[in-house]
């Protein structure tokens, strides 16, 4: 039987990129989108991750689709039409940069890249690693106060979906702070 989102709207499909460096919580963003988009809005969802055999610092990337229908994403190879792109880190920003189209949305973390983005998506770039250490003193939620501003920007997901599938990934120790990040992001200018 079809799923459909929540509002029952227009068919959702959405091709979602998130690259940076291990370390930086790609993987677990695209764990945390995955979870909310199949278990808390009802949607379908494909992901594959790639990252190299270094525990820090080497690539990492997500490429993940949510969609209203099964059909969307079985056959999901990889991102060629971004909704969103999410760079932590700028390895081959170059190649990401030539999928973005003028609907795409593109969060840059400027803490490690200070170069223009030149492409026609709509560009959000900040130092959210620095941002994240200024605001709740640790570096490493900046992948959680970036996703905050993701919601706020793009309204993908509702926060409290999000604050839920946090709940249940992450250990309960983390929760709090994320939980802060998350919020701290959300509440950035959009």
């Amino acid at each position: 039987m079809p799923r459909s989102n929540q509002e029952g709207l227009t068919p959702v499909r959405k091709e979602i990129l998130i690259v940076g460096r291990g370390g930086q919580g790609v993987l677990l963003l695209g764990r945390l989108l995955g979870l909310v988009a199949s278990r808390y809005m009802n949607l379908y969802t494909s992901a594959s991750e790639h990252y190299t055999s270094e525990t820090r610092g080497g690539e990492s990337r997500v490429d993940m689709v949510i969609a209203d229908k099964l059909e969307e994403v079985y056959d999901f190879a990889g991102v060629s039409k971004p909704y969103l792109i999410i760079i932590l880190y700028p390895y081959n920003i170059g190649e990401y940069l030539r999928l973005a189209r003028e609907d795409t949305y593109l969060f840059i973390d400027k803490t490690f890249y200070q170069g223009e983005a030149s492409t026609p998506a709509r560009v959000y770039a900040l130092e959210y690693t620095r941002l994240a250490e200024k605001m709740l003193n640790d570096s490493r939620v900046a992948n959680i106060l970036l996703l905050g501003h993701v919601l706020r920007v793009t309204g993908i997901m509702p926060l409290e979906y999000v604050k839920a599938g946090i709940g249940e990934l992450l250990n309960p120790r983390y929760h709090e702070l994320n939980f802060r990040a998350l919020e701290a992001g959300f509440n950035l200018p959009g």
